[in-house]
């Protein structure tokens, strides 16, 4: 009996060395790739950090290269207004007016007078009055005889008698002012100012030809928007004195 009780316990003492021997080389190589999972994930975690700092690096310069480009195209576009602003300030356009009045008998064209003028204009930047004038004077004097009472040996005027006084001399003719300036290329457009007076001397409808002389006076100034090539009427009137009917007719060509 002691016998069998003692080779049981050498048996279970032999299992349970067994038994150990073969449970730690298991925990040691659990441990072991536990610590290789968390080298593994912690290499991931690293790789992950400076992929994300690589991305936000890369976006970082994109959106600062985006922005230069952004700043350069506003610059040139800048430059670009501001020497359009500097070619249109300086820019002038050389015009070729012809002012045409004509007079009319009721319906019958008595008589026409052109007459060719050039007007520089500039930009649209200049006030209208701040453009260059084209003056046009043609034409001449005549005398005009005044009438004054005789006078006596005293120096008074003698009653019932007349006599010659002194002569005065009238500028009569043409006279032509002329401004413009363009407003817009995309067509030609252009404002031009125009002042016309044109005297005369008349003879009044039923008249002797012993009567004085009449100056007919005409004058008729305004602004007028016209494009290259295009042609309007400036004025029309009726004149009191002689009944014709004067008219003024405009065409605007840019010079070539």
């Amino acid at each position: 009996m002691s016998r069998f009780l003692l080779t049981a316990f050498v048996l279970s003492f032999t299992c349970g060395v067994l038994v150990d021997a073969q449970q730690k080389p298991s925990t040691a190589d659990a441990a072991q790739k536990a610590a290789a999972e968390r080298a593994l994930q912690d290499e991931l975690t690293k790789r992950a950090a400076e992929s994300a700092a690589a991305q936000a690096e890369a976006v970082a310069r994109a959106q600062q290269k985006v922005a230069q480009e952004v700043q350069a195209a506003k610059q040139a576009e800048q430059t670009r207004l501001e020497r359009e602003f500097v070619e249109k300030r300086d820019r002038v356009v050389p015009l070729d007016l012809e002012i045409v009045i004509s007079r009319y008998q009721a319906d019958k064209k008595i008589s026409t007078l052109p007459y060719a003028l050039t007007v520089n204009a500039p930009s649209p930047f200049n006030t209208l009055n701040s453009t260059p004038l084209t003056q046009l004077r043609m034409g001449g004097q005549v005398p005009l005889p005044t009438t004054a009472p005789a006078l006596g040996p005293d120096g008074k005027p003698v009653s019932g008698v007349t006599g010659g006084g002194p002569v005065q001399y009238k500028d009569i003719g043409t006279f032509i002012d002329a401004r413009g300036r363009w407003l817009d290329t995309q067509p030609a457009t252009f404002e031009v100012w125009i002042s016309v007076q044109e005297d005369a001397v008349a003879t009044p409808q039923g008249a002797s030809a012993q009567s004085l002389p009449v100056i007919r006076t005409f004058r008729a100034a305004n602004n007028l928007v016209l494009r290259d090539g295009q042609t309007r009427q400036f004025t029309a009137a009726a004149d009191r004195i002689t009944g014709e009917v004067v008219k003024v007719d405009v065409t605007l060509k840019v010079a070539k």
